[in-house]
């Protein structure tokens, strides 16, 4: 569990990746749920650091309702197996992704929900692309 502040409490782990943990946290400061992307060492390798840099730097200026936003940087803390080059990228929390949507829900898809899905795609595409960001995963 990392380190946080003390508006921010720990709920649960919502997955493990690449580049870290995502944590699901309560903010006590408005009430609203979080989710606390938890980044060890992002200095241990220069690419690693530079690629950590970018997606900070990217989220920090984009805004787009079909783009997830950042809501909070926070430095990481000396202490018991944290470091100071540990960093924490807060994001809104969403409760249901399109991987859940598509492949966990018992409800089939219509047409109408996959060209909703599609244009909401589509346009933050558009958004990242005029900005002329390009996203690896596609």
């Amino acid at each position: 569990c990392p380190v946080l502040p003390e508006h921010l409490v720990f709920n649960s782990q919502l997955g493990k990746g690449a580049y870290g943990e995502v944590f699901l946290c309560d903010n006590q400061k408005d009430g609203s749920q979080v989710a606390v992307k938890t980044i060890r060492d992002f200095a241990r390798d220069p690419l690693f650091g530079k690629r950590i840099l970018r997606e900070i730097r990217i989220l920090a200026v984009l805004e787009h309702p079909n783009l997830l936003k950042l809501v909070d940087l926070l430095p990481g803390s000396q202490g018991a197996g944290h470091d100071i080059n540990d960093v924490y990228i807060v994001m809104p929390y969403m409760h249901l992704d399109l991987h859940k949507v598509i492949y966990k829900t018992k409800t089939a898809l219509s047409e109408a929900h996959r060209q909703a899905f599609s244009c909401q795609i589509l346009r933050g595409l558009k958004y990242l692309h005029s900005a002329g960001v390009v996203h690896r995963d596609l």
